[in-house]
């Protein structure tokens, strides 16, 4: 008896990550060079962005029941500077917002994000 072969699909976080370099390389690397901004203000938008996107692909694949985003990495986006990006995808797709312990989860990470701007610029002052 021969065993059936399923097509490989691509891991949707492996596409959420390829997303956020080509939007980096493309549409915020040249505003550095050009327009004199800042690269830790790029990186940042870059991560809002990419997260933002990451939401909205979670909803998509949701809606037609495949391969989800797992949650640590929607969470890893949020930690590493895409709050702003989690809080508008979420809001905005209406993701993940009858999750209550999704959403304290992410009112925690916002928290740590927070305490931790707040302690740098204690040591800067």
């Amino acid at each position: 008896m021969r065993r059936r072969r399923y097509k490989k699909h691509t891991s949707p976080y492996v596409t959420g990550i390829v997303i956020w370099f080509i939007l980096f390389s493309i549409i915020l690397s040249p505003l550095y060079y050009y327009l004199t901004f800042p690269l830790t203000i790029l990186i940042l938008l870059s991560i809002n962005l990419a997260t933002f996107l990451l939401y909205g692909l979670d909803k998509l694949l949701a809606s037609i029941n495949t391969q989800r985003i797992p949650e640590k990495i929607l969470f890893a986006t949020a930690l590493f500077g895409g709050s702003a990006g989690a809080l508008s995808g979420m809001y905005l797709f209406r993701h993940k917002t009858r999750k209550t312990s999704f959403q304290l989860i992410l009112a925690l990470l916002i928290l740590v994000q927070i305490v931790f701007v707040i302690k740098i610029f204690e040591i800067n002052l």
